[in-house]
């Protein structure tokens, strides 16, 4: 059946046909040989289309030459190709976890790489653990470092997106030492910066400064164009210490450099970390301008979480202009965006509420 255009489905008692003459007319090697040619079509296709959305992942993953190589027109064709095979790509990731190990598992953390973006994103944070926890599996029967390395970030983004801060240090303190052995000096500096803003979750200023630092070094070693991340930390931490005029000139030297970066939605992270900065010295018009420009980026990048962060900020911005309803608004609308993603920091905009009905009563 074709569900729609270019999707096809079978019938149960067709797929057991199918499935029984698979087993009756066709030999063991063939029906692996056919798996094998399944997974490497998913992984090619999964890492072209990753990469064509988020350039700043490039030059992406070591892979074998495909038999025919992936041919995306443009984004819009990667996210549709994306829509359409995601629940594919995490069965077979999920699958081939529960094997006993095969020629498979190379393939399997490499597509638990291309769909990382695609579920933090889109705020599917239980998928994305499952898929990385699997693709960790594969990896570490490989002994393969650089899967290790790829599936420990991830699973240290879950953890730092729910709150699990110690869950997130294991993780990334794993994955550095995977990137050291390596000598993957490009890794080192993403992993470093990983870790800074981690330690800025847990307000450790002075560490997180140190580690910021020593990933701008890493990055300036191995990929300079990344170097904005590490300033836009610095920016951060010099916001939390009330050293606004510091955290400006972070933000100026961040972009700098991110003007140089291939994602657009780079620049969103630092318009964010200036506009706080703007907002604590009571630029408030500046600090809201920021702030819509972050999102608008955010919104096109499809990042939900980040776009109920700024629209939180935004709410306080509004409330420090007097402008209570706005607020609100703002509030609503970043509480309603946390639910949706069942996220814990929608505590947050729920308390502002509850503070501003107190307030008005």
């Amino acid at each position: 059946m074709e569900e729609r255009p270019g999707r096809y489905s079978f019938h149960d008692l067709v797929r057991a046909y199918a499935a029984e003459l698979a087993r009756t007319d066709e030999s063991a090697e063939a029906g692996r040989a056919a798996v094998e040619r399944l997974y490497d079509h998913l992984m090619h296709q999964a890492h072209a289309a990753a990469l064509l959305l988020r350039p700043e992942r490039r030059p992406g993953l070591p892979l074998p030459v495909p038999s025919a190589p992936p041919s995306f027109a443009d984004q819009a064709a990667a996210a549709e190709w994306f829509d359409g095979e995601l629940p594919v790509l995490l069965t077979a990731v999920a699958a081939q976890s529960r094997a006993t190990g095969s020629a498979l598992d190379g393939a399997v953390w490499r597509i638990a790489w291309a769909v990382q973006d695609v579920l933090d994103r889109g705020g599917w944070w239980a998928e994305l653990a499952a898929v990385q926890h699997a693709g960790l599996v594969c990896a570490t029967r490989l002994g393969d470092l650089l899967g290790q390395l790829h599936t420990r970030r991830a699973l240290a983004l879950v953890g730092f997106r729910l709150g699990r801060g110690r869950e997130a240090a294991e993780h990334l303190k794993h994955a550095l030492h995977c990137a050291e052995a390596l000598g993957d000096v490009p890794s080192q500096a993403q992993v470093t910066y990983n870790i800074a803003l981690l330690l800025l979750r847990q307000e450790q200023l002075d560490a997180a400064l140190a580690a910021a630092e020593r990933a701008d070094l890493l990055y300036a070693a191995g990929e300079p164009v990344h170097r904005w991340r590490a300033w836009q930390v610095v920016a951060q931490c010099h916001t939390a210490r009330g050293d606004h005029q510091e955290a400006l000139a972070a933000c100026r030297r961040a972009l700098l450099f991110v003007r140089a970066s291939p994602d657009p939605a780079s620049q969103a992270f630092v318009w964010d970390t200036l506009a706080d900065a703007h907002h604590r010295l009571g630029r408030l018009q500046l600090a809201a301008a920021y702030k819509r420009r972050a999102f608008a980026r955010f919104e096109a990048a499809g990042d939900a979480y980040h776009m109920s962060q700024v629209l939180l900020d935004l709410g306080d911005i509004e409330r420090d202009a007097g402008d209570h309803d706005g607020a609100r608004e703002r509030w609503r609308a970043s509480l309603a965006m946390l639910e949706r993603l069942e996220h814990p920091d929608a505590e947050l905009p729920r308390a502002r509420l509850a503070a501003a009905k107190l307030t008005v009563a």
